[in-house]
C-alpha cells in the first residue's frame, strides 16, 4: 500500500498564506490526493508490466484505488489484490507436448506437459491439466503467479514519487484561482 502523509500544520500555514478557507484547501488536497493515487496506479501498472508478461489491463484490474472523499477526508488507498492470475493470461499456447507460457519477460517460455487449453464454464479459454491417476473428468485450471510480489518491490519507489507529485499537484491546484503564482507558494 502506498502512503502519502499530509502534514495538517503545513496545510494550515499554506491556507493562511493564500487567504483561503479551510473547506477550499481541504477540497484541493482531496483532488491532489486522488490525482496522485491515479498516477501511482499507472506507475504500478507500468512497473509490474515491465517484469511480468501480462497485459496492462489485467494488471490494472488487480490494482484498486479508494478515492479520498468528504466522508473519508484526506485518506485514500492504493491496494493490490493478492489474487492468482490464470495461466492463460501469460500468453499460453498449446502445442503437441502440452501448453507453453511465459511469465517473466527476461526468462524463456516454460512448458507444462499434458496440459491443454479448453473453454471453462463461462466460455473463457483456460489452461487445464488432468490430475494424475484420476478419471476422465478430473481436471483443474492452472494459475500463474500473483502480481502482489512484484508490486511490493515497487512500493518504496512509487511512494517517494507520489509525495513529490502530491506537493506539485497541490500547488498547481491552489494557483488556478485568484491569480496566485506558483512562485509565491514555493519557498
Amino acid at each position: 500500500m502506498v502512503v502519502v502523509n499530509v502534514n495538517l500544520n503545513g496545510v494550515k500555514q499554506f491556507q493562511r498564506s493564500l487567504g483561503r478557507t479551510h473547506s477550499e484547501v481541504n477540497k484541493k488536497c482531496q483532488q491532489a490526493l486522488n490525482r496522485t493515487l491515479q498516477r501511482s496506479r499507472t506507475q504500478m501498472t507500468n512497473g509490474v508490466g515491465e517484469k511480468l508478461n501480462l497485459r496492462k489491463k489485467t494488471i490494472r484490474d488487480l490494482v484498486s484505488i479508494q478515492r479520498a472523499t468528504k466522508a473519508t477526508g484526506l485518506i485514500g488507498k492504493l491496494s493490490v489484490k493478492n489474487k492468482l492470475v490464470p495461466l492463460m493470461e501469460y500468453s499460453a499456447k498449446q502445442n503437441r507436448k502440452g501448453v507453453s507460457f511465459k511469465v517473466f519477460h527476461d526468462r524463456p517460455r516454460q512448458l507444462i506437459k499434458h496440459a491443454f487449453i479448453y473453454p471453462d464454464s463461462r466460455s473463457r479459454l483456460t489452461v487445464f491439466k488432468r490430475e494424475p491417476g484420476a478419471g476422465r473428468l478430473k481436471i483443474k485450471p492452472l494459475y500463474g503467479t500473483t502480481i502482489a510480489d512484484k508490486a511490493n518491490d515497487l512500493i518504496r519507489a512509487i511512494g517517494i514519487k507520489s509525495k513529490q507529485f502530491f506537493s506539485k499537484e497541490l500547488i498547481r491546484l491552489m494557483s488556478l484561482r485568484k491569480n496566485v503564482k506558483i512562485s509565491d507558494v514555493i519557498d
